[in-house]
């Protein structure tokens, strides 16, 4: 999915949520209208003495002052009849979802908290991590279950990334592979990660080695689809992460494929973590001399050793 995608996703959540508001007033009005004798007479009146406030500023002083006191009266008696009907004060009034820009998205030329927190979820849910936003994040990443040299890796690992996410900036950051035995937390440190860097609205995809190998392939073999697989997102995006990398399907195109991926993110200084159970003897044997040597050229390395988590909670439930 291209940027302007993601902005024009958010922008139509915000638009849609604007005409909800418009609607559930238009209802509000027609039906107080219909049950209130007079009400409608109140708030044509009252929208006619809004109008002039708008062009009363040309008229002077005494005349602004006259049509407010036109107005704050027409809203008193507004007010009273809605309440004296039984309904609340602000019945009648736009109940919009972000008070700083009435639901458009923009306050003034910037954009509006609401519409970066749009953007922000579409990038989330293109990433793949819609699902573990609230499950994976630095703080709920447990130190517990590490002990004497290892923990102090871990704490090292946990604060370094936690600040590369925080301070994250496309261009600048650094490539990061993570190499150690399944179970130790890979996968939650680099979902906490990549969940920190979205929030900060930054384009990022996490994609599993498999997947992402697998939509290589079935792109190899689409040409001819009126829907074919979407490859660019893993360069145009500000970060990708890829987990378990060595789980995929290795074959001499899946290792092209790795190599040209790699290479075209480091010449373009797009950012790219990996999660890998190999050590740096294994990735050699599975890949070859030109991916070792980006990956243990280009990337910053952090290591993760100590015992299995997943392993330990089973033995601890069982005792």
């Amino acid at each position: 999915m291209a940027r302007a995608d993601f902005l024009a996703k958010a922008e139509n959540t915000i638009s849609s949520r604007l005409a909800d508001v418009r609607r559930t007033f238009d209802n509000h009005i027609r039906e107080v209208s219909e049950k209130i004798p007079g009400f409608s007479e109140v708030d044509l009146e009252l929208q006619k003495a809004g109008q002039k406030i708008l062009f009363s500023s040309f008229l002077g002083v005494e005349a602004i002052d006259e049509v407010r006191s036109e107005y704050e009266k027409l809203v008193s008696r507004k007010k009273d009849l809605l309440i004296s009907n039984g309904y609340p004060e602000d019945y009648c009034d736009y109940k919009y979802y972000c008070n700083e820009c009435n639901d458009t998205g923009y306050v003034g030329a910037k954009r509006c908290k609401c519409l970066k927190k749009e953007i922000n979820m579409e990038i989330l849910k293109e990433s793949g991590l819609y699902t573990l936003a609230q499950k994976q994040t630095f703080d709920n990443f447990s130190l517990d279950y590490y002990q004497n040299n290892d923990k102090i890796a871990m704490e090292n690992n946990v604060e370094f990334l936690k600040e590369y996410a925080e301070e994250f900036k496309p261009g600048s950051s650094s490539n990061i592979i993570l190499l150690g035995p399944t179970g130790l937390g890979k996968t939650h440190l680099s979902t906490a990660t990549a969940i920190t860097v979205i929030n900060k609205g930054f384009y990022t995809i996490y994609e599993t080695a498999f997947k992402l190998f697998d939509n290589y392939q079935n792109r190899r073999f689409s040409y001819d689809s009126d829907s074919p697989i979407d490859l660019d997102k893993y360069y145009d995006c500000d970060l990708l992460i890829i987990d378990d990398l060595g789980t995929e399907f290795i074959s001499s195109y899946t290792v092209s494929c790795l190599y040209d991926l790699i290479n075209k993110r480091i010449n373009m200084n797009k950012s790219t973590i990996i999660n890998t159970n190999l050590d740096a003897d294994q990735l050699l044997k599975t890949y070859n001399d030109r991916i070792f040597s980006r990956l243990f050229g280009e990337f910053k390395v952090l290591l993760f050793s100590g015992t299995d988590i997943r392993e330990q909670k089973i033995k601890n439930n069982i005792d």
